[in-house]
């Protein structure tokens, strides 16, 4: 097997490392500091004491096909998946910036052409974090967002010993760097994290949708991901693992859950469609059974739309499951942008009917720091994080209002 780099133009020559038989190569590199540089944004996350690196994998699952039966000049073996992998790590690399997660450039991929089709969604978001701004000052945004120097460092060395792995399922059509604060924080409590990208179901279906076979086939993108990087090197201990769903991205973790009961590994929701019709209706065509899941849940939730159904989640009989409701909270609050537009204070976005700026940063914040506190709980019994994930304690942020979603 052969271990290929794939380089940017800006980023240092990534180290050689033996990786699984699985794996094509590592495709990019990065990583984190307990330290950040002088010039990282400053957010009020209470960083562990590991730095942390970050790196791309590009893997090929042999067991599954990627191009379309009508697709006669498609010739690629297997279905790819590029992973970005957080991991505790050694104080050593080079910076990195958010612009060196935008523009990846790997021509010489045998997978160029769906990494290009993630690369640009990346790109296209960037930018749509801005969408309620003029066209200049939306340049202006994200040129200034893809400028910020990040915690992580490009190709530091892997921390010595074994660690919880948390994958990490992204919202439907997002992108791979859309949970960059909690994932960075958790590498530095000692959680090795993948974000496999999202690919739909086959080369006539790129992009992904919201119903029961890309729920499907994106559980096993996530099952895949988590043998993948358990056997790559970064310490990662996959029999204490641990699943993050945003948006469409908690259906197929809930699916998964149900097929591997006896793993039991524990699941968090940021603001998943598992509560809302259309994700209702996705998981049901799955043919999974919710009563089969034994894994603690930890659901966070807005209530800024018409289409709430409890139904799935009142069929999670034989679980733990702590439900939280965040009457204020935007969908994207869940994700960076509510961190982003604290940060640049300029968020003219329609979440600003149920929110202020700083309001938005601190759901985000708060839903990093449970996320945590829930793994740390699950993953590592942690006491004092059970009992605060048990009072709701901190689940709103800072005087933020919140209620049991059962009431």
């Amino acid at each position: 097997m052969q271990v290929r780099e794939i380089l940017k133009n800006n980023l240092v020559s990534c180290s050689r490392a033996a990786v699984a038989a699985l794996f094509l190569g590592p495709a990019a590199c990065a990583s984190m500091t307990a330290q950040p540089p002088e010039n990282a944004y400053a957010i009020d996350l209470d960083y562990g004491p590991y730095d942390a690196g970050f790196q791309i994998l590009e893997a090929v699952d042999p067991s599954r096909e990627i191009c379309a039966e009508t697709d006669a000049e498609c010739e690629i073996e297997g279905r790819p998946l590029r992973i970005f992998v957080w991991y505790p790590s050694e104080a050593d690399g080079a910076e990195l910036v958010f612009s060196d997660l935008v523009e990846l450039d790997d021509p010489e991929s045998t997978y160029a052409e769906f990494n290009d089709f993630q690369n640009n969604r990346i790109k296209r978001a960037f930018s749509g974090q801005f969408f309620f701004l003029d066209d200049d000052p939306k340049a202006e945004k994200s040129a200034l967002l893809q400028a910020q120097v990040l915690r992580a460092r490009h190709d530091a060395t892997p921390a010595g010993g074994a660690f919880p792995l948390i994958v990490h399922a992204v919202g439907l059509g997002s992108h791979q760097i859309e949970g960059v604060y909690l994932w960075e924080y958790l590498a530095s409590h000692g959680y090795v994290v993948a974000v496999p990208g999202q690919l739909g179901l086959d080369t006539a279906n790129a992009s992904a949708r919201m119903d029961g076979p890309n729920a499907s086939l994106i559980a096993n993108d996530v099952a895949f991901t988590r043998d993948t990087v358990a056997a790559a090197g970064f310490g990662a201990d996959a029999s204490r693992a641990g699943y993050v769903g945003h948006s469409f991205g908690s259906v197929p973790i809930l699916v998964s859950a149900s097929h591997e009961s006896e793993r039991a590994a524990p699941l968090v929701f940021l603001d998943g469609s598992v509560n809302n019709e259309l994700g209702v209706a996705a998981f049901d065509e799955t043919g999974a059974d919710a009563g089969a899941v034994r894994s603690p849940v930890l659901n966070l939730m807005s209530t800024g739309r018409d289409d709430l159904d409890p139904r799935l989640m009142d069929a999670v009989t034989n679980a733990s499951v702590s439900s939280w409701r965040i009457p204020d909270a935007s969908h994207f609050d869940f994700q960076n942008w509510g961190v982003y537009m604290g940060q640049f204070g300029d968020d003219g976005s329609p979440a600003l009917r149920r929110r202020t700026e700083e309001r938005g940063s601190d759901v985000a914040l708060a839903a990093i720091r449970q996320t945590r506190d829930f793994f740390e709980w699950t993953l590592k019994n942690d006491a004092a994080a059970a009992a605060r994930i048990a009072s709701g304690e901190g689940i709103a942020g800072d005087g933020g209002e919140y209620a049991p979603a059962t009431e």
